[in-house]
């Protein structure tokens, strides 16, 4: 019974196609008898065209590729040159910005990867900003902006108090009492010390009978030292 339906509805289709074909038949003769082989020809060739554009010959790829990400992992540098790497889509064109000036534009790997190699760094702040192009044209939107700082100089250390070679008598503690960068990490004698808003410091030191020396040390976020050395002499 299945195959019997099937059967039928194969020859209803087979008959519709027939008729179409009869019919198709009937209106070429009727065009050929009202405007002649030549306009039928401009017909066909015609319909042909927009055959030819939907199946291909016209851009396909309309969808942008999705932004592009930057991978840098620390927020500042003392090197003026940097590697800048990420991810894109597979073949895409990504564009570099550094502080909305281009740096450079490489092609994705097969991995997405891309390198942008040996970009120079402004003094201070870098904002990176990529875009990725598609081989068809389609443009991303921007990457997430990764801030980058390049710092060239070491932090500022001032001690004010006590001078190197003080004497101290009346007690066995003293005050050091300076300032640095107030974005410096500051250590003393191996002990981490808190600096405010404004850089400045102060850090008690028990002393002991003699020379007590002291030695301090600031650390911008780019890896920059400043280092100083003192001696202070308690006399009880």
């Amino acid at each position: 019974m299945y195959r019997s339906r099937l059967n039928r509805l194969e020859e209803k289709r087979n008959f519709q196609m027939a008729a179409l074909m009869i019919l198709g038949t009937i209106g070429v003769i009727g065009l050929v008898i009202m405007f002649g082989i030549p306009v039928l020809v401009k017909l066909a060739v015609f319909i042909g065209d927009m055959n030819a554009a939907r199946q291909g010959g016209g851009k396909t790829d309309l969808i942008p590729p999705a932004p592009p990400t930057v991978e840098i992992s620390y927020s500042a540098t003392n090197s003026a040159v940097q590697n800048i790497w990420g991810y894109s889509e597979s073949g895409a064109r990504v564009v570099l910005t550094r502080n909305s000036k281009s740096v450079g534009s490489v092609e994705a790997g097969d991995d997405g990867r891309f390198e942008v190699r040996d970009v120079k760094l402004d003094n201070g702040s870098n904002l990176f900003i990529a875009v990725a192009v598609d081989p068809a044209g389609n443009k991303s939107g921007e990457s997430r902006p990764i801030n980058l700082k390049y710092l060239a100089e070491p932090p500022k250390l001032a001690i004010d108090y006590p001078d190197d070679g003080a004497e101290v008598t009346d007690s066995n503690r003293v005050e050091v009492v300076g300032k640095t960068d107030s974005n410096a990490r500051l250590i003393i004698n191996d002990r981490w010390v808190a600096v405010n808003a404004n850089g400045e410091f102060k850090w008690q030191l028990a002393l002991v009978s003699g020379e007590n020396r002291l030695k301090i040390v600031a650390v911008d976020e780019a890896g920059n030292r400043t280092e100083k050395e003192m001696v202070v002499n308690y006399r009880p």
